[in-house]
Formats: C-alpha cells, sequence, structure tokens
C-alpha cells in the first residue's frame, strides 16, 4: 500500500529531472499532478496509520462534545470537494440536529467513508450522506451505488490493510475503515456495512440526552 504511490512519485520525479529537455508543457503537468496525487495519498495512509496506532496504544483520549451535524458535514464535503464533482451528492441531515462526540474523530471517519465512497463509485454514480436520530443513539449513513462489497467481506473490510480477493485497488481498503471502527469504539458505538444497491456503511454511536438549559442559557 505504501509502495505503490511511492514508486510513482520517484518515476515521475525521476523523468522530470532526467528528461526535461524532451518534456513539453502537457507531459510536464501531467507528471506534476501525478506528483501531488500520489503525494495526498502517501499523507492519508500515513495519517490513519498513526491514528490507529495511537488509538491502539490508548494515546488518543475521547472529547466528545454537542456538535452541530450539519456542520460536521459541511466540513468533511469541503474536504473532498473537488473529487465530489463528478458524482450525485445527497445530504439528509434533521434540521438544527445536535449530536455527542469528537468533533476531531468524526471528521476524520466521514473523510474516510466518503472517500471511500468516491473511490469506488464511477463517475455519474450517486452518493448518499445521512444522518439519522433516536433518544438513545444516532446514526451516520454513507450509501453509494458502486460495486458493492464482495460476499462474506462485510466484516473483514474493518481489518488494518484488508484487501478483498481481486481486489485492484493501489490504495487498499482496510487502512481507513480500520480507522473508523477504532474511532467508533472509542465512543462506544460500532460500525457496520452491508450491499444494498451498492455498499452501504453505518456508523452508531451512543447519544444522551440534551442537558436541559435556563431560559437565560437559551
Amino acid at each position: 500500500d505504501f509502495r505503490t504511490p511511492l514508486t510513482t512519485i520517484v518515476g515521475s520525479a525521476t523523468m522530470l529531472i532526467e528528461q526535461a529537455s524532451a518534456i513539453d508543457a502537457s507531459q510536464r503537468t501531467q507528471l506534476l499532478q501525478t506528483l501531488l496525487q500520489e503525494a495526498r495519498r502517501l499523507h492519508v495512509m500515513t495519517s490513519n496509520l498513526l491514528d490507529l496506532t495511537r488509538l491502539d496504544e490508548g494515546a488518543i483520549q475521547l472529547r466528545p462534545e454537542w456538535c452541530p451535524a450539519d456542520e460536521l458535514l459541511e466540513a468533511a464535503l469541503q474536504q473532498l470537494s473537488p473529487r465530489l464533482k463528478a458524482h450525485q451528492l445527497a445530504v439528509d441531515v434533521p434540521p438544527d440536529a445536535l449530536v455527542w462526540c469528537d468533533p476531531r474523530l468524526l471528521d476524520q471517519v466521514l473523510v474516510n467513508l466518503i472517500e471511500n465512497a468516491v473511490r469506488h463509485t464511477p463517475p455519474g454514480g450517486w452518493i448518499r450522506v445521512g444522518v439519522a436520530l433516536t433518544p438513545t443513539h444516532w446514526t451516520l449513513s454513507v450509501h453509494d451505488n458502486g460495486p458493492g462489497i464482495p460476499p462474506g467481506q462485510e466484516q473483514a473490510i474493518f481489518r488494518k490493510f484488508h484487501r478483498a480477493a481481486g481486489d485492484g485497488d493501489s490504495m487498499g481498503k482496510g487502512l481507513g475503515l480500520a480507522l473508523c471502527a477504532a474511532i467508533a469504539a472509542l465512543h462506544g458505538g460500532q460500525i457496520t456495512a452491508e450491499n444494498a444497491e451498492g455498499a452501504r456503511f453505518t456508523l452508531t454511536l451512543p447519544q444522551p440526552a440534551l442537558p436541559e438549559l435556563e431560559p437565560a442559557e437559551t
């Protein structure tokens, strides 16, 4: 998983240096774009791996607070906006919904789940992101109409560096999803995956009762 982007980065940089005089402007731009894309992929994988290690060692402490659900989603979607342009995106969030979570960790979950949907959904396909609340829990769902999850792999994909048989994805699948599962567990919740016209991931986290505020606080 790490070797593939590193190999691409070294190859592109070598060509830019050793064949500079033979490369035209469009080829140079394409090579630079490849460098940037693969460097970003490597950055994401490295960050996920470091965060997973810290979670496994208990070095990350949960800092939950009441968060507006629409603001959490908006922040994550902004990070992925260039890649989402090729897809039909639908967002369903109850008005003024507040959810109990660690916002920094939930941002990582959102980005990983939506990025996973983008990566496995062909251009023009749809991605649906939704939030639902109950008296005791709240759920986040990310649903796409890509090829779905190989049968029998619904739980295995949350293991570190898991790759389904025949999967040609150079970025692998299990690192970001393993981080999502670890963050869900840290919150006392869980994440599941299923096939339903594509792949649907559902994060379920505990939701305490909203505190009653005095009129002045309101």
